[in-house]
């Protein structure tokens, strides 16, 4: 399993969020928080709701069209966790 050196968890496991989600961790503002739960890494890959919403206005798209809207980033474990706290409201 890849992992990464996050400045602020040091050394966890990877995991995927698009760029508003990953923004939204700091900010606080509420994007959403969406996920599939087929995953085989340690979290579900996750999106806001405006991926959410073109995702549905555009069911026929490639994935490699919806990866470059979402733009996907990497980020921590420990910093999706905090995202689900933070946007989504559960543990």
């Amino acid at each position: 399993m890849p992992t990464s050196n996050c400045a602020k968890h040091g050394a966890q496991d990877l995991a995927l969020a698009c760029i508003h989600v990953c923004r939204a961790i700091d900010s606080g503002e509420q994007v959403g928080f969406f996920w599939n739960t087929e995953t085989d890494g340690p979290r579900p890959d996750v999106w806001c709701r405006a991926c959410e919403e073109w995702t549905l206005e555009h069911p026929d798209a490639p994935t490699e069209e919806w990866m470059r809207v979402a733009e996907f980033k990497f980020l921590c474990v420990r910093c999706w966790d905090e995202a689900k706290q933070v946007l989504y409201g559960s543990d």
